[in-house]
C-alpha cells in the first residue's frame, strides 16, 4: 500500500476524483484531501493558509506524488507540491506533457491515467 498525493489543477478536481477513487479501491491511501473536499469558491484570501498548509503536510506524508499536467495551469499550486516532492525521499510520477523543464525530473512519465492506474494496481499487489 502506498500513500499517494495527486497534484493537479484545482479546477480538474471532478476529472481527478474518479481516478483517486480507483486508487483507493486498489488499497492505497490517497493523501490529497483537496480532491474530496467541497469546492471552494471565491478569490485567494489569507483564510486559504489553512488549506495550503494541509496540502504541504499531505505531500510530506506521502511516498508517491502523481503530478497531472494534462490541463494547463497558471496558478502554481501543483508546481509547489511537485517541488516539495522533488526535495523529499519519494517517487514522483508525471501524467501528461512536460510543461516545464522541471517536469523532466519526474521518475516516471505517463501519457494518461489508464497507464497510471495499471501501475498503481501492480504496486498494490507487491
Amino acid at each position: 500500500m502506498r500513500r499517494i498525493y495527486i497534484a493537479g489543477k484545482f479546477t480538474a478536481k471532478a476529472r481527478l476524483y474518479p481516478h483517486a477513487m480507483t486508487i483507493l479501491g486498489q488499497g492505497h491511501r490517497v493523501m490529497s484531501s483537496w480532491i474530496f473536499a467541497p469546492a471552494a469558491e471565491g478569490r485567494i484570501t489569507p483564510g486559504h493558509v489553512k488549506e495550503v498548509t494541509r496540502d504541504v503536510e499531505e505531500v510530506q506524508a506521502s511516498d508517491l506524488l502523481i503530478l497531472d499536467t494534462l490541463d494547463e495551469s497558471n496558478t502554481g499550486g501543483r508546481e509547489v507540491e511537485f517541488g516539495i516532492a522533488l526535495g523529499m525521499p519519494m517517487d514522483v510520477w508525471r501524467i501528461g506533457p512536460a510543461r516545464s523543464e522541471f517536469h523532466l525530473l519526474a521518475d516516471r512519465a505517463f501519457q494518461g491515467w489508464t497507464q497510471v492506474i495499471a501501475a498503481t494496481k501492480k504496486e498494490a499487489v507487491l
